[in-house]
């Protein structure tokens, strides 16, 4: 079951993957290349710099970087484990979008601001067939596997968020009875039946009441991020906007 996850600016999307990344390279996981694909240097940079921190707060025994790692970045290893986490970047250019696509083939995939990659349905075309294999030798392990989507709303006159909407109306919206699932095929039947097309991809978009805020935390932290007009709808009402991004004719 593959994830896409909408939720408003300042609300822990990033550091609640980052610490299931941390739990997938120290614990969860060995042997295993982990691909993050992000829209530049600078969330890259964050990304993985949040990473590196999150093992610096676990207890010492979980700590399991030693001096022969690397934790930079663009990367991260565990290689007691044989586990490696790596951050991409999208290209401008849509045939070498498409070789940075193939080379993301990796069993578990974190794609951050996905309405906002350059070239976005070209790199995922390349990249989504290829991990079928690497998904099959995981589970074969017994373990974790899979793709988590993450992004704020985006705007739909524009080529890469259209897509990114593509892919959310084909999914099942977020409902907790999918806990009820017997197993995980009976997951997947009920996915699937849920999914406008028959995906088995799940939408999960949470507005700040539904992640424990109050409606004046919200009119402070707009306030503050001096926020207006469709750039607000999007960054914390989750509202994908079609203004004027490009001409009519």
């Amino acid at each position: 079951i593959d994830v896409i996850l909408v939720q408003i600016r300042q609300t822990g999307k990033t550091f609640g993957c980052s610490w299931l990344a941390r739990y997938l390279m120290n614990i969860g996981c060995t042997s295993t290349n982990i691909n993050l694909l992000t829209k530049n240097d600078n969330l890259r940079g964050k990304t993985l710099e949040e990473i590196i921190d999150t093992e610096n707060k676990l207890p010492f025994f979980m700590q399991l970087r030693t001096k022969g790692d690397i934790a930079n970045p663009e990367e991260v290893t565990i290689k007691s484990l044989g586990n490696k986490y790596v951050g991409h970047l999208p290209n401008a250019s849509e045939k070498m979008a498409t070789s940075v696509g193939r080379g993301l083939t990796s069993p578990i995939f974190f794609i951050d601001e996905l309405a906002f990659l350059l070239n976005n349905r070209t790199m995922l075309g390349a990249a989504l067939p290829a991990t079928t294999a690497a998904r099959a030798k995981q589970k074969a392990k017994g373990e974790p596997y899979g793709v988590i989507m993450t992004t704020t709303a985006g705007k739909l006159d524009d080529r890469d968020g259209k897509f990114a909407h593509e892919l959310i109306m084909e999914a099942a919206k977020w409902n907790e009875r999918f806990f009820d699932a017997l197993d995980e095929q009976d997951l997947e039947m009920i996915v699937r039946k849920a999914s406008p097309g028959k995906t088995t991809t799940v939408y999960c978009v949470f507005n700040h009441r539904q992640l424990g805020y109050d409606d004046t935390w919200l009119a402070q932290t707009i306030e503050r991020a001096r926020s207006t007009g469709e750039d607000m709808l999007r960054d914390f009402y989750n509202k994908w906007t079609s203004g004027t991004q490009s001409h009519p004719l």
